[in-house]
């Protein structure tokens, strides 16, 4: 999928098909991919107000591998 392909899906899709792993990846194009997709979720968390407990939830029933995000944005 193209930056521009993964631009258009929904925060969902984004969370769903984004690679966790791509920090542990020795193709670095597979890891630049991974910075990219990454700031494009966060871009659109931001554009949506933030990380608020919906958002964390969803995040963390899709991201691979497993990483809570609540430890990161204490939403209450």
């Amino acid at each position: 999928m193209t930056l521009e392909q993964f631009k258009e899906l929904t925060l969902e899709e984004m969370m769903f098909h984004h690679d966790g792993w791509y920090m542990m990846s020795d193709d670095h194009s597979k890891y630049e991919q991974g910075v990219w997709e990454r700031n494009i979720i966060e871009e659109k968390v931001k554009a949506q107000g933030g990380w608020d407990p919906f958002l964390i939830n969803m995040w963390n029933d899709n991201y691979n591998p497993k990483m809570a995000i609540k430890a990161l944005y204490d939403c209450g």
